[in-house]
């Protein structure tokens, strides 16, 4: 009897789940499971088990002798492959009654797919035939469409926000969209979980701006102005730009010079001043322009002067929203750090960053909250890791040898040799492709910023000794590790 080892061909990078043909079971019918792959395999076409990454096994010995001469097949799944979706709502009816506003809107962004239940995932899909990045960013982004589109609509139609004031809604719209889809029976059928949802923008359709905006001026009764009030009518209307713009100039001049104010503390406090006055301020506008209506005797001028004092909740709800829409760079958090816990924001960034790119970006592997290598792989980098006659993963001895720094060891083999161990992160950034030197410099600021990011006094002591020995200050260090990282591209957005 011919022995007969079934795998995955990785014969493309576009194959995300791999089909063997169907194949009769026998007793020297083996299986092998790479790293960062999961095998579903069927018992006459339904799901019989699932095997994890593994060294050869016989199949017969993980399932049982009863499927024996059972056809069976296999599908193969790489697991850290599935792509990024790309999703979009257009032409939503939004019916606001609170505002009486109607009007279509569309919105788009993105979202990170995790693959939470393998089985699910995989019989998701027909069985048979191979299953590639398209297929599934068809089949994800469909549902994700068909589900959110009713959620979004309701966003905007229970909000006291106004069609003028939507982009304001965009990070309550991406957390009520992200609960939504997870607690959807859809999503968890396909046995995935939806992480890190963005919203590029929100798109109003024009023609309906410029109809909400007429009947407003239909309600402050501009229309209905006499031709002999028409210059003053004007003249009003052109002091009121006027203060807006120069509203507007003076919060451009005070933002760019204001300390970090985007804190969780301080964003929260925003939210809620926002939502409080908003009412009461768009009431304290309409009542004052009915009033000057009026009177328009009286020396619009002046009035507005006085009325800059009682607008004072405006500015600052304005204030507010124009320092949520800034684009905070990691850059910019450390050029205005004014305190420690500034610079704990900075680095908690920089350092999710280029670890959210060794996952994504570079592919590395990455398990239960830690990077994984295979043990012969290691070894090999070891051995290659050298600056000038120094290694960087081997210690000394007293003799003369040399001995390889032993990562921890998550996975052996039947012999009790490693077969799986944490990667350190010197090597993550060699597999990113950095140069021992160029590695040796990011691991250093690597441990750096952990240090930062964790505010013990034992760290902050080190820390403190470490610019000392510098001659630098937190802030030059900080930027100088940003551009580091920016350069060799493992800093990659804001």
């Amino acid at each position: 009897m011919k022995e007969k080892v079934f795998c995955p061909s990785q014969k493309s990078e576009n194959v995300i789940i791999e089909y063997t043909d169907d194949f009769i079971l026998d007793k020297k019918s083996k299986i092998y499971v790479p790293n960062q792959y999961k095998a579903i395999v069927f018992d006459n076409e339904k799901i019989a088990f699932r095997v994890d990454s593994t060294a050869e096994k016989i199949i017969y010995k993980e399932c049982g002798k009863e499927f024996l001469a059972h056809t069976m097949r296999i599908a193969f799944l790489r697991v850290k492959a599935v792509p990024d979706i790309l999703w979009g709502f257009g032409h939503i009816q939004v019916k606001n009654e609170k505002l009486k506003e109607a009007y279509e809107v569309g919105t788009n962004g993105s979202c990170h797919i995790k693959v939470v239940d393998y089985s699910k995932f995989v019989n998701s899909f027909p069985m048979g035939n191979d299953i590639t990045i398209d297929t599934i960013k068809e089949k994800i982004r469909t549902t994700i469409n068909t589900i959110g589109t009713p959620i979004v609509s309701m966003c905007f139609a229970n909000t006291d926000v106004s069609i003028f004031e939507v982009d304001s809604l965009i990070g309550w719209i991406r957390k009520k969209l992200q609960e939504g889809l997870n607690s959807d029976e859809k999503i968890k059928n396909l046995g995935i979980k939806i992480e890190e949802v963005t919203i590029a923008g929100i798109h109003v359709d024009e023609n309906d701006l410029e109809l909400i905006k007429n009947r407003i001026n239909d309600i402050l009764g501009m229309d209905d102005i006499t031709d002999s009030h028409e210059d003053d009518s004007v003249s009003y209307r052109v002091d009121i730009d006027k203060l807006q713009n120069e509203i507007y100039e003076r919060l451009s001049e005070e933002i760019a010079a204001s300390e970090l104010r985007t804190r969780t503390e301080n964003e929260k406090r925003i939210e809620e001043g926002i939502s409080k006055n908003r009412r009461a301020t768009v009431e304290t506008v309409l009542e004052y322009v009915k009033g000057q209506f009026d009177e328009f005797g009286k020396t619009i001028s002046n009035e507005l002067d006085e009325k800059i004092q009682e607008l004072l909740p405006l500015y600052d709800a304005a204030k507010a929203e124009n320092m949520n829409k800034l684009n905070i760079t990691a850059e910019s958090l450390i050029a205005n750090a004014k305190d420690e816990d500034d610079y704990v924001m900075a680095a908690s960034r920089i350092y999710s960053n280029v670890e959210d790119n060794f996952i994504h970006k570079f592919n590395l592997w990455h398990e239960n909250e830690k990077f994984l290598i295979d043990y012969c792989e290691y070894l090999s980098i070891a051995k290659k890791a050298v600056i000038g006659n120094r290694y960087l993963l081997k210690h000394k001895n007293p003799n003369g040898t040399f001995t390889v720094a032993e990562p921890r060891v998550c996975e052996k083999d039947n012999d009790g040799n490693p077969t799986v161990v944490e990667m350190f992160p010197i090597v993550r950034f060699l597999k990113a492709g950095l140069t021992p030197v160029e590695a040796q410099c990011a691991s250093d600021f690597w441990m750096i910023l952990n240090k930062i990011r964790h505010k013990s006094d034992e760290n902050k002591q080190k820390i403190q000794e470490m610019l000392s020995r510098r001659n630098v200050t937190m802030q030059e260090y900080l930027l100088a590790g940003l551009k580091f990282f920016q350069e060799k591209g493992l800093y990659t957005k804001d």
